[in-house]
């Protein structure tokens, strides 16, 4: 676990936590959503939920989805984070609120409001997910997921201009 008082904890995150914003969509973003059907293919719900705006989710409840405009932070310096050995993608370092930062699940459970569920298709709600962030939690170090650089370790949370986590739901959460 981290050693350190909370108030060297709150330090800590608040001077590294960066959340990463990108101008349009990721080449991986669309290849994964051709594969689940949108790009003009017929029955994409997802697809027809972000061009909506909104979807309604159980007992009738209505779910708005973030708008870019309202996602307020502190910009930083342009960056450019490795998603695959051969990938990679300039964005620009956001500082957010953490509470804008919708990952697809949230406490373990699926988060209406985070509106690529076909983009991130892994079931964060089973034992092994809710272990793998225990152990996440247990091990805690900011500096070890609030750096830069590479989508998947040591570095923040990747997201979207509406702060819908591309890569990073379980740092995500952590820092929840």
């Amino acid at each position: 676990m981290y050693r350190g008082t909370k108030q060297k904890i709150a330090e800590n995150v608040q001077k590294h936590v960066e959340q990463w914003s990108y101008k349009g969509e990721l080449n991986g973003e669309k290849r994964a959503e051709a594969a689940a059907g949108g790009e003009g293919a017929t029955g994409n719900r997802y697809e027809q939920w972000r061009k909506d705006g909104y979807h309604i989710g159980e007992g009738g409840v209505r779910y708005d989805r973030q708008k870019k405009e309202d996602m307020k932070g502190v910009y930083g310096k342009d960056v450019k984070v490795d998603f695959t050995p051969t990938v990679g993608v300039n964005g620009r370092a956001k500082v957010v609120e953490v509470d804008s930062v919708q990952a697809s699940h949230v406490n373990g459970q699926v988060n209406p409001m985070h509106f690529g569920p076909d983009r991130q298709p892994k079931d964060r709600t089973d034992d092994a997910s809710k272990a793998g962030q225990d152990k996440a939690l247990a091990n805690f170090d900011p500096e070890k997921i609030t750096g830069d650089g590479n989508a998947f370790i040591g570095s923040s949370p990747s997201v979207n201009e509406r702060h819908e986590v591309i890569q990073g739901n379980n740092r995500a959460e952590i820092l929840r």
